[in-house]
């Protein structure tokens, strides 16, 4: 059975509505169009940057503009800060929750993709990511729902 949201702020629950809409965008080559413009803009960077981070900050911008709160996340495209920003205030986790933002440790030892677990069933969590695919790259096409397999290269920031 899934966890459900429960408990958590209305701005993670607007949060995650948000994020929901936008699976499905794609981006045209090279990190642009207009969507992915956006999403590149909430952090302050042009488009043909990666932006994983960015499309997450994005999401909460938005549902904090909707609800006329300030975006408590920094804004930051590089995950490895978003991690570090985390650890700081002690918000960083080894286990998820539903609504959590995760941060994905790549082979080069830092912190490289990110996006937000939506469900969690025993050892795998549900999630919706920008700048990934199919199979879960962190360079990848769009928005998707995904699965991951809970691992030590993945961490939890409890943000809301």
């Amino acid at each position: 059975m899934p966890m459900v949201l429960m408990g958590y702020s209305t701005l993670v629950e607007r949060t995650l509505d948000i994020a929901k809409t936008q699976v499905g965008v794609r981006e045209k080559p090279g990190n642009r169009g207009r969507v992915v413009r956006d999403y590149l803009a909430a952090v302050g960077l042009p488009e043909g940057h990666p932006w994983c981070a960015a499309f997450v900050i994005w999401c909460v911008r938005e549902a904090a503009r909707k609800l006329g709160l300030d975006c408590p996340l920094p804004r930051d495209a590089r995950c490895q800060k978003l991690a570090e920003w985390a650890a700081a205030r002690k918000c960083l986790f080894d286990s998820p929750a539903v609504g959590d933002v995760f941060v994905l440790m790549g082979e080069e030892g830092r912190y490289s993709h990110t996006g937000f677990v939506i469900s969690i069933q025993k050892n795998e969590i549900a999630t919706i990511e920008g700048n990934t695919n199919e199979k879960g790259g962190r360079e990848g096409v769009g928005v998707f729902k995904r699965r991951r397999k809970m691992g030590a290269e993945l961490r939890f920031i409890r943000w809301g």
